[in-house]
């Protein structure tokens, strides 16, 4: 039954990984029920009171969603959880966020512009990063006032935030700059707050990892399942 459900990709949206959840429970609750019947009928085993199904159960969802994901243990090759760490990518991402990410995405297809996506940090390879592209190969990028301008003109950003009014000229102004082939240009949603591309430079095409899906988890209740983008 895994490699069954292994070979397929519903967990790919909020809805499958919960049908993906409830199968794999009832699954192993079948089979922890059949054992113990099994341990009675051949007197193997003296069973004790904690030796109950609920019991086992209770201890597959501590496994589950405090070491790692059911998404992790049948999909360890395409998707992976990923926690927020900083407020970088605010109000899109808030830290402490669980996301799912495709880690196949970018084997697939190039990254474009507004995607949110897991690359290698170019300064430090063992860290991740998670940042939106905003500037494709080729293309010209400029800050002025906070505004993005690609190619001279100017971006629709609905995703970005804004704190302080009075930010660091480095924030607020950046190039003219060409990206150059095979790189991308990447910020942070929450533009005051993050150590992105205007500080350290282009992302190398080789270094993306995974593109974001959706929250899984969250202390706002109301975002759990909601799609990134």
């Amino acid at each position: 039954m895994i490699p069954v459900l292994s070979m397929t990709t519903m967990p790919l949206t909020f809805s499958g990984a919960l049908f993906l959840l409830l199968v794999s429970l009832v699954f192993f609750g079948f089979v922890m029920a059949d054992a113990a019947k099994n341990a009675r009928r051949l007197g193997s085993i003296t069973l004790q009171k904690y030796n109950k199904v609920w019991v086992y159960v209770c201890i597959f969802l501590l496994h589950a969603f405090l070491i790692t994901t059911v998404l992790e243990i049948f999909f360890p090759r395409s998707v992976k959880a990923f926690k927020i760490p900083s407020g970088g990518m605010l109000p899109t991402l808030e830290i402490g966020d669980h996301l799912i990410v495709d880690l196949t995405y970018y084997a697939k297809h190039e990254p474009r512009r507004g995607d949110v996506a897991v690359f290698i940090f170019p300064e430090e390879k063992s860290k991740d990063f998670i940042q939106r592209v905003i500037g494709l190969p080729g293309e010209t990028v400029e800050i002025r006032r906070k505004k993005v301008f690609v190619n001279g003109q100017e971006l629709s950003e609905p995703w970005t935030h804004q704190f302080d009014e009075k930010s660091a000229a480095a924030q607020a102004n950046f190039g003219p700059k060409v990206v150059p082939v095979g790189a991308y240009f990447l910020l942070g949603d929450n533009r005051d707050h993050s150590y992105d591309s205007r500080f350290w430079g282009f992302v190398d095409r080789s270094l993306f990892k995974a593109k974001a899906l959706y929250i899984y988890w969250a202390a706002d209740k109301g975002r759990i399942g909601a799609t990134i983008n």
